[in-house]
Parts: C-alpha cells; sequence; structure tokens
C-alpha cells in the first residue's frame, strides 16, 4: 500500500517496514523530524481518551501561599451552640516559616483541619476564641477565672501548596465530641 509517494507500485513497498523506513528517512529533513518528536509528547498527552486539558491543570501545583483567616464565632443564647462565620480572607504568595509542631489541647478549643488534593490532612489546634482565662491579684493572692464570652473575633494563618483546598473548624469541649462548625473552600 504505497503512503503519499506514487512513484512506487504497492508491490514495491509491500511489508517491509524497515524499507518504508529508511526511504522516509532519507526524504525527509532533519529539521521536520527534530520537529516532529518535540512536539510528539505534548500531541499524544492530550489525544487520551477521558483526560482533558483542565483535569490536568487542576491537578498541577502552584506558588506556595499563605492564607489568612479573620474569623467571628459566636454563640446562641437559646440553644448553647456556637457558630463560626468568615469575616475576612487574604491569599499571598509565600512561604511560612517551618512551626514548632502544636501540643496537646486540654480542655476547649478548636482543630482546624487543611485538606489539599493530593496531600495529608494537615491539623492544628488554637484556643477556644470563647473562652478567655485571666489571672489577676484578690488580697494578695492571685486568682484564676474563666470568662465565657457570647462573640469574640479570631485569626487563623494557613499555608498551601495546591490550587485547591478545604478548611475544617472543629469545636473541642472536654466533656462531648466534636462538633463541626464549618466547611470553607478556598
Amino acid at each position: 500500500m504505497p503512503l503519499f509517494f506514487d512513484k512506487h507500485s504497492p508491490e514495491y513497498w509491500g511489508n517491509d517496514v524497515w524499507r518504508k523506513v529508511i526511504y522516509l528517512l532519507k526524504i525527509i529533513p532533519l529539521q521536520i523530524m527534530m520537529l516532529i518528536f518535540l512536539l510528539l509528547p505534548f500531541v499524544s498527552c492530550s489525544s487520551l481518551p477521558g483526560v482533558s486539558a483542565g483535569a490536568i491543570s487542576q491537578v498541577q501545583e502552584v506558588k506556595p501561599r499563605i492564607v489568612f483567616l479573620m474569623m467571628r464565632m459566636t454563640r446562641d443564647s437559646h440553644s448553647g451552640s456556637n457558630s463560626v462565620e468568615l469575616v475576612k480572607k487574604t491569599i499571598k504568595d509565600g512561604s511560612m516559616k517551618k512551626q514548632k509542631s502544636s501540643e496537646v489541647q486540654f480542655g476547649e478549643y478548636l482543630s482546624i483541619e487543611v485538606l489539599e488534593e493530593g496531600m495529608p490532612p494537615h491539623t492544628f489546634s488554637i484556643d477556644h476564641p470563647l473562652v478567655k482565662h485571666v489571672e489577676y491579684e484578690q488580697n494578695k493572692e492571685l486568682v484564676a477565672r474563666e470568662i465565657r464570652l457570647d462573640k469574640s473575633e479570631f485569626f487563623i494563618r494557613l499555608q498551601l501548596y495546591k490550587a485547591a483546598a478545604t478548611v475544617n473548624i472543629y469545636e473541642n469541649t472536654g466533656n462531648s465530641a466534636r462538633k463541626k462548625l464549618l466547611s470553607l473552600p478556598l
């Protein structure tokens, strides 16, 4: 079967693949062959069934980013349950310094879980924004008190390495299981 050359008959080509390859190498200039070999990987990746260019770009990593979240936590006076809302979100390119590992928290605290595609979850904890521990002097003795607030703002700083991430905020109390307060896609 002739390719695009009509100077030879089909019997000449036959089933001899090497004869065809050698003939093509003689007539195609070297620069065109190099261009074909350079473009071949790009063409072959986009022609895979079920894989789109958008799906490939979503998996790619982006520059490391620092996310600053200003949150507000409020206690519902009727039900006694707490809720968290996003006040402000700022995202900047950059990397944070390595932080010391968070210590195990006791009592009431918030757990922040960062989920990035293709990475293990990163979890850390912060003090409960609605519970403040204060110490003061009374009658020449140091007295410690716990103050419970109805509303408080707090700040979270995160390091992200992927384009898509989700932040989950859980409330941990000493006497009950943890409760999911917010799931925030970034």
